[in-house]
């Protein structure tokens, strides 16, 4: 693992990851493959916890990458409220609460004081970028279509705005024109895409889940983000898929998390 200490010069290159859910292999994997790309400093975007098998291994090892961003994810919130005991309180699926009390029982008292430090939102003062694990108008809002993308963009007080939460790589953008503004979508199926963020649009960019892709596509998926060439570039990586399945029938976890890693939904 690339590992980053206090940075006295300006960070130009962001490793971006979101949604790991505690699959390891699959983080394992991403940062091997990021090794090469020359990323200085980490941005998460929220949900190291839920649906895997090894969310202590996961805190510990984005706690020791020394991430510039570390945001609260929804899954991170089942936690607490695993911790509070009022998990019954709220509408969330059977199997996110089951493994959200199952996760609070094998998180140290030192990790979970780690999570209750995570911000909702970030806002890069000297930059073009701004973070939120889902939305900015809703707390857990998913932005899965253009409609709410353009809801949630005037509310957006820089370029960029970074998201995860649907576990699907995307990008909307609106480019200002004389005509007003244009919107379009770009869906990110390939193993390697690549984006100039444009000085005059308003720019939402879902790098998709480490550790439990939604869109079909059964790999583990990250981004990096040069900050001086404003240029995003998204990856797939193969990951050992197959162990992970094995880990969570012999773990006995929910049987349903293994056959979504294989459909990739």
């Amino acid at each position: 693992m690339q590992k980053t200490g206090y940075h006295s010069y300006r960070i130009m290159r962001y490793l971006i990851l979101s949604d790991i859910h505690a699959n390891y292999l699959a983080l394992e994997a991403v940062l091997k493959h990021a090794s090469s790309k020359r990323w200085e400093s980490l941005i998460s975007l929220g949900d190291l916890v839920g649906y895997n098998t090894h969310p202590e291994v996961i805190i510990n090892s984005i706690k020791d990458l020394n991430p510039k961003v570390c945001l609260l994810g929804n899954h991170e919130e089942l936690v607490f409220l695993a911790e509070e005991n009022k998990l019954d309180d709220i509408k969330s699926s059977s199997i996110a609460t089951q493994v959200a009390r199952r996760h609070y029982e094998q998180i140290s008292a030192d990790n979970l004081a780690y999570l209750k430090t995570f911000k909702t939102s970030h806002i890069e003062k000297d930059s073009f970028w701004q973070t939120t694990h889902a939305s900015i108008r809703r707390k857990w809002e998913y932005i899965d279509s253009l409609k709410i993308a353009q809801e949630n963009a005037p509310l957006m007080e820089k370029n960029l705005l970074l998201i995860g939460h649907t576990h699907i790589p995307k990008v909307y953008i609106s480019i200002n024109t004389a005509r007003g503004d244009i919107w379009r979508t770009m869906s990110l199926k390939a193993h390697k895409n690549i984006y100039r963020v444009p000085p005059n649009a308003k720019v939402i960019f879902n790098p998709g889940s480490v550790g439990q892709p939604r869109d079909g596509i059964p790999l583990a998926s990250y981004a990096i983000l040069d900050e001086e060439k404003r240029l995003i570039e998204h990856y797939r990586v193969e990951y050992d898929l197959m162990a992970q399945q094995r880990l969570i029938y012999e773990m006995d976890y929910p049987e349903q998390l293994a056959r979504r890693l294989s459909n990739g939904r």
